[in-house]
């Protein structure tokens, strides 16, 4: 059962810390909230306490939530206490009043000033998604209009960036990657609140000053660096080695000039970076992370390849300008068709407010108050906005900087920091409110992580110290730890999620059916038993949860994926993209290659690899389609020749009937005589794919009119830039299976037990550098515009920090996903293996890596683990290998703009 977080006390607020937070009218607020810490309704309770004592009416509270469903239940919640205070007649003004998301605040403050906007009040808002295929489109415009001008510097950008990336990838693949990289620039620097201006001004000192460049790149590695240093040395004993050679970092670091000879600082960093270790402490996850900084950092600083870029400065330049030209482009297609994304929308109610001086009063004197909650992933530009909307000591912001996980929505969490800063340091202007204490999970459950993060958390480039969170829900004592660890026998990479999964589903369904858990939390004496609805898997990422999916339906355990929402990337919708694009295109490799693995086809990968063979056999270039009609004039007998046959023979019986067909009557078609249905009903969620399938299907209708060739790249589009569309709903929320989650879907919610099997992720991720990074807050700019195959030095720069900030952020995820256990949280991972997030936390709790016995560990004074050992998941090698390779093989073919024969092979043979 995935429960709304509703772990706060449901009568008037008992905590003394949440009735100040209530009731504090004078000054404004910040509220530093933990998991589990009833935030939300002490924003209720403070919304309800100002109306109730006369301080505002319901229509001057601004309040303004992260997203619309926060909004709607933040208003329902309020409808409740209302009620409760015996002011049910006021229920009818909540609809109306100002509780909203910030960008359908933005859009209101357009609408309600529509003589003073430069935007028309009837504009439409783009989704995110139309947002990206608009610039992408735009910026095509853009490329095109330089093509023709080969020799501006622009024209000298793109030719070169083309000519690299090209090398060994397709084409489309380069163009896309570059309008990637630009449009998460230009958002970058949107929601960071800068104009083009901005861009052009930077663009102009670096041409007047090209050695800023390098200087930029120094200050950014203090930035990185600095904070590490100084944790490190902390839990160093000051006589060791290692320890004086940080002490020997941190005063070059801090000692950075701002100009001067750039050559020689370079290799003066670089002398201190050159670090000697070798002492007993570096094994400790803190001095391991800044160990592993400092190497990134000194593999990077090159002088001789920073002196170049200085001297070819004109392409930083160029690549801002390129970027404006961009910008300026998707700003005039927007205007055309009377269109706004979500940055417009704020930057036109933040020019509003900052331009009109009568508006900005207006609001200030209607808003009383001001209420933001979940202010920990607020960016540069609404902090700007509440700053116009409010006078300054009638602010009220909830929020927790260990909870801050959409740094990839450009969410900013040193802004929350800064606000915690300013209240400790001026408590008459605004009051800082701590709430640690957790109504939500086992105090046993809280003791152990806080094991886990107290002594990483200073590790971070902000330099924060870890807030524990402290119990103060009643439960009913209970004999067996309340975290496990499931320790799965070590595997080859090949077969290392199909026996995690499958020791996952095997633990649960012995969870539920030996009655190992029970539901203390609600005050029963012996405890209620545990069900498969009061269980959801966590999962980082969604790549594997096919895996998952298969496991759990091996052990008959049932489930529900709530974290399958990525539409039009799902295995049944490719399969079904993949299947048209044959008909219209049988040279297609790639789509050949999908369509025979598919559950439309279902032939092994034996057969996919001697097809392959066979197309190499009649000469470069033979298309795969081709080979498969040769293997089966080969094989007439072979197991999968009656299957491949049929679905050629329906193919060629498709393509024949084009011109009679629209696609969704070849979709159709296509689904009837493969019985694709009746397969996927075989398979783990059959409902849902059918349903994904049928809504495949009512696509096309609606686009009877498109060709199959345009209604497959309409699709693909949407799949490239990942659009999120959702999923046809087919489960009761009550229903007794176990929830799959991402842990970001999770956020917000409780589970009685939290599976978390997802730890055994390669903590060192290599630094992916862009074509263009822009880091308008450390005043960076970094491009990779070049021949050369080797970046240079500032886009390995730009990379290395958000790598580090993806560290980061990769420990609040994980801080989130284990603190939505109220009862019982268990791990699943690898025993023995090395290089995981889960050897990061069995560091931090000074334990082995391998465990070679079952039992209960001590870890501290009231935190115990149950350790179990999986000799075996039931997976055999073979089996276990065929089944990730198909997921693989899936994912690759995905991944790719055009295949080979030749790149096949070698890949199948790999």
């Amino acid at each position: 059962m995935g429960e709304t977080d509703m772990a706060y006390p449901q009568s008037p607020v008992q905590e003394e810390e949440q009735r100040l937070a209530v009731e504090t009218d004078d000054r404004s607020v910040v509220v530093s909230a933990g998991a589990g810490s009833g935030k939300t309704q002490v924003l209720a309770e403070r919304f309800v306490h100002l109306v109730k004592a006369g301080k505002a009416g319901i229509d001057e509270i601004l309040t303004i939530t992260y997203t619309r469903k926060a909004a709607r239940e933040m208003k329902e919640r309020i409808v409740a206490l209302l009620e409760r205070e015996g002011m049910g007649e006021a229920r009818w003004l909540v609809e109306s009043a100002y509780i909203s998301t910030i960008d359908s605040l933005c859009a209101r403050l357009i609408r309600e000033n529509p003589f003073d906007s430069v935007v028309d009040p009837f504009f439409q808002q783009l989704a995110e998604h139309d947002a990206e295929r608009l610039f992408y489109r735009a910026f095509d415009r853009v490329v095109d209009r330089h093509s023709v001008q080969p020799d501006s510097n622009i024209g000298k950008l793109l030719r070169e960036a083309f000519g690299r990336m090209r090398f060994g990838s397709d084409p489309r693949d380069a163009l896309h990657t570059l309008r990637q990289d630009l449009y998460r620039a230009m958002e970058t620097v949107r929601l960071f609140g800068w104009g083009r201006r901005h861009l052009l001004e930077w663009a102009d000192d670096i041409s007047q000053n090209p050695q800023n460049i390098g200087w930029q790149l120094l200050s950014l590695l203090r930035n990185a660096l600095l904070p590490g240093v100084k944790a490190a040395q902390r839990v160093l004993p000051a006589e060791e080695t290692l320890a004086a050679e940080l002490r020997r970092l941190q005063h070059a670091l801090e000692n950075i000039p701002k100009d001067g000879d750039l050559t020689q600082t370079v290799h003066t960093l670089r002398e201190a970076l050159l670090l000697r270790q070798g002492d007993s402490h570096v094994n400790h996850p803190v001095v391991a992370e800044c160990l592993s900084r400092v190497r990134d950092w000194f593999a990077m600083l090159n002088a001789q390849q920073l002196t170049r870029e200085v001297q070819e400065a004109w392409r930083t330049v160029a690549a801002l300008h390129l970027l404006v030209e961009a910008w300026d482009e998707y700003q005039r297609v927007k205007t055309e068709a009377n269109l706004c994304d979500f940055a417009d929308v704020m930057t036109e109610a933040i020019r509003l407010l900052r331009e009109h001086k009568a508006v900005r009063q207006r609001y200030r004197q209607r808003f009383r108050f001001v209420m933001v909650d979940e202010f920990q992933d607020a960016n540069g530009l609404q902090l700007e906005l509440v700053r116009l909307l409010s006078n300054g000591r009638n602010l009220f912001v909830v929020g927790d900087a260990q909870q801050s996980i959409y740094a990839f929505r450009h969410a900013d969490v040193s802004l929350f920091r800064r606000m915690e800063q300013k209240a400790r340091a001026s408590p008459d202007r605004a009051l800082l409110v701590g709430l640690q204490r957790n109504f939500r999970s086992r105090p046993e459950i809280l003791r152990f992580i806080e094991c886990i993060y107290r002594p990483i958390w200073s590790a971070s480039i902000g330099g924060d110290v870890f807030r524990p969170l402290r119990s103060a829900k009643p439960f009913v004592p209970k004999q067996q730890p309340s975290v496990e660890f499931v320790m799965v026998p070590q595997e080859s990479q090949d077969t290392l999620w199909v026996a995690i999964a499958r020791a996952t589903a095997g633990y649960i369904r012995q969870l539920v059916e030996q009655n190992r858990v029970c539901i203390t939390a609600h005050g029963a004496e012996q405890g209620q038993p545990l069900q498969y609805r009061h269980v959801a898997i966590l999962l980082r990422q969604t790549n594997q949860v096919p895996i998952f999916e298969e496991a759990l339906s091996r052990e008959r355990v049932p489930f529900y994926n709530t974290a399958r929402r990525q539409y039009f990337v799902q295995p049944e919708v490719r399969d079904l993209i993949f299947a048209l694009t044959v008909i219209d295109s049988p040279t297609d490799d790639i789509a050949v290659a999908a369509t025979l693995r598919s559950p439309m086809v279902g032939a092994s990968m034996d057969t996919l690899y001697a097809c392959a063979l066979e197309s190499q056999k009649a000469g470069k270039g033979t298309p795969l389609w081709t080979g498969v009609k040769r293997w089966l004039d080969a094989n007439p007998a072979q197991t999968d020749a009656q299957a491949v046959r049929e679905f050629v023979a329906l193919v060629e019986g498709l393509q024949q009937q084009r011109a009679l067909r629209d696609v969704a009557q070849t979709l159709t078609a296509l689904i009837d005589h493969t019985q694709y249905e009746a397969r996927l009903l075989c398979r783990p969620e059959g409902k849902q794919r059918v349903a994904n399938v049928r809504k495949l299907v009512q696509m096309a209708t609606e686009n009877r009119e498109m060709s199959i060739a345009q209604f497959v790249e309409i699709v693909n589009e949407l799949e490239r830039i990942a659009l999120r569309e959702g999923e046809a709903p087919v489960l009761e929320e009550t229903a007794d299976v176990v929830r799959i989650y991402t842990v970001h879907g999770a956020k917000g919610l409780q589970f009685p037990v939290v599976v978390l099997p997802d730890v055994a992720r390669p903590i060192r991720r290599r630094p992916q550098p862009r074509l263009l990074a822009c880091l308008p807050a450390q005043k960076f700019v970094a491009q990779g515009f070049m021949k050369e195959t080797t970046h240079p030095p500032m886009t390995q720069a730009a990379a290395i920090w958000s790598r580090q900030r993806e560290w980061e952020e990769e420990l609040r995820v994980w801080y989130v996903a284990m603190t939505r256990a109220i009862e019982h949280l268990v791990f699943v991972a690898p025993n023995g293996a090395n290089g995981f997030w889960w050897n990061l936390f069995l560091d931090a709790l000074q334990l082995p890596h391998s465990f070679s016995q079952e039992g209960v560990m001590r870890i501290a004074e009231g935190c115990d683990v149950m350790v179990r050992v999986v000799s075996e998941t039931g997976a055999e090698p073979a089996e276990a290998m065929e089944e990730q390779r198909l997921q693989q093989l899936a994912q690759w073919l995905l991944g790719k703009a055009e295949c080979s024969v030749e790149e096949l092979l070698q890949w199948l043979n790999g």
